[in-house]
């Protein structure tokens, strides 16, 4: 595992200075994959980049850059959608940025990117709105972002264990706005999975529910629950 350490760039208090050197640090990061391939041959479809937030519009600007070779996997963590939201699909994260893309959206109320266009599977959380474990303060999350770190923590468990997050799958996005999905009951079998290592392709819209305390995920069994207020939202 390869950590990139971008903060030269992120603490940067200009936001949308920051977006328009997202493309900048996309091409760092290809040029070391390349180098990582040339020099290892570890191929590029065996890479999986791992972004959150803006880091997820990174990975993407990187996988436009390595065509017509392509990673394996891009794994979205709530992807920023204040600027982005506005820009087309050259200049953000698209699900052709890599063989396989993911997204988990725990954040469409602020933060995150509010549509499906953004991955091959895009999964929601809790409807993408109030994470149930939030507000949940720590030094480096101040309590209004909870919901948009929430991504984070679910993908850690999910390498921990694949069949962690089951999920149903929704018929598109206005299900997910309108939290209109489910079985018909408050338990349902789930059809798919989110995240893990190795990623297991999918294709669609998907919701799952989660715990307020570690361990998050219900495993195969997806409980349907109204959607929470985001954090935001609650601490207002």
């Amino acid at each position: 595992m390869i950590l990139v350490d971008w903060s030269d760039y992120s603490l940067d208090i200009n936001y949308f200075r920051v977006v328009v050197e997202i493309s900048e640090i996309a091409h760092k990061l290809n040029e070391f994959t390349r180098f990582v391939h040339n020099q290892t041959a570890v191929p590029y479809n065996a890479m999986y980049l791992i972004g959150h937030s803006a880091g997820c519009h990174i990975a993407g600007m990187a996988g436009k850059l390595l065509q017509p070779d392509k990673y394996g996997v891009i794994y979205a963590l709530d992807s920023s959608g204040p600027v982005h939201r506005t820009l087309d699909a050259k200049s953000r994260l698209a699900p052709t940025d890599a063989v396989y893309v993911e997204s988990i959206q725990t954040d469409i109320a602020l933060f995150d990117f509010p549509a499906d266009n953004l991955a091959h599977a895009s999964f929601y959380p809790n409807w993408g709105l109030g994470q149930p474990h939030c507000p949940n303060v720590t030094t480096m999350e101040p309590d209004f972002t909870c919901d948009h770190f929430g991504a984070l923590y679910y993908f850690v468990e999910s390498l921990q264990n694949p069949s962690a997050f089951g999920a149903i799958k929704c018929k598109n996005y206005d299900s997910i706005e309108n939290s209109k999905c489910g079985c018909g009951a408050r338990w349902c079998q789930a059809t798919a999975f989110m995240g893990g290592d190795p990623a297991v392709p999918k294709k669609g819209v998907f919701y799952l529910s989660t715990r307020a305390t570690m361990p998050f995920g219900y495993g195969a069994m997806c409980r349907m629950k109204r959607p929470i207020r985001p954090t935001i939202a609650r601490i207002s």
